[in-house]
């Protein structure tokens, strides 16, 4: 979690200098039958944040223009405390989760009651899915 210190050109008026984000880490190209399934990892254009390009921890990272509309990104409104944000560990929770698709009325089994999870079975029971841990 991070927060916008400089815009670079062509990037959606939204994402404006303070607003906090989070961008994940896997950045597809956003046009091939992966990227349209929301299988990003499968695209051949595939890069990540971290290992195609320096993000691991530093002061100051440099997002890439792809990363922005096609990572996944999420932009937090207003400009809440860090403390209370689950960041990677929640992320990768809900990619699986949007992949997933849980209606209403599914049944899930949740494996391991550790954090991720509990994250796991939180988000199913808020998709009014039934999960089993």
């Amino acid at each position: 979690m991070g927060t916008v210190y400089e815009v670079g050109a062509g990037v959606d008026a939204a994402i404006a200098i303070g607003r906090k984000v989070m961008v994940r880490h896997g950045v597809g190209c956003g046009k091939c039958i992966h990227c349209q399934r929301k299988q990003y990892n499968l695209c051949d254009s595939f890069t990540a944040l971290g290992y195609d390009c320096a993000a691991d921890s530093p002061e100051y990272v440099k997002i890439p223009a792809a990363a922005v509309p096609r990572a996944k990104s999420s932009w937090f409104p207003g400009h809440g405390t860090g403390a209370r944000r689950a960041g990677r560990p929640l992320s990768c929770c809900l990619s699986g989760q949007e992949y997933l698709n849980a209606q209403p009325g599914d049944r899930a089994f949740v494996f391991g009651a550790g954090p991720i999870g509990l994250m796991h079975a939180a988000i199913l029971k808020a998709a009014a899915a039934t999960p089993s841990l």
